[in-house]
């Protein structure tokens, strides 16, 4: 049985950049939408290939395939956690001091 790789939800589109001739951009797609774009230009396709490359390597793949939203919502829920967390240490201080024998 041979092993099929699951293909990719992510294509890279490397574009000449309108305003200056002989300059490059890239964007990266996730099932067709938009998912980022490169922040400066490139001399070459070949360089703007390469960086757009990299950055799916980089930043997405090591991510698996999980949504921008799920990726805010789960470090929302992470951020809260830590806030409650020192609240209640605060609050458990305020109200009933420090712990017996604590300096």
């Amino acid at each position: 049985m041979r092993n099929m790789a699951k293909p990719s939800p992510f294509t890279v589109d490397v574009f000449e950049d309108p305003h200056r001739p002989g300059r490059y951009h890239w964007s990266v797609h996730r099932y067709g939408n938009l998912y980022e774009k490169s922040g400066h230009s490139f001399a070459t396709k070949v360089a703007a290939r390469y960086d757009a490359e990299r950055f799916v390597d980089n930043q997405i793949k090591p991510l698996g395939d999980i949504s921008r939203e799920d990726r805010q919502f789960w470090t929302a829920v992470l951020v809260a956690a830590c806030l409650l967390a020192l609240c209640a240490g605060f609050l458990l201080d305020h109200f009933y001091g420090p712990p017996p024998g604590a300096n």
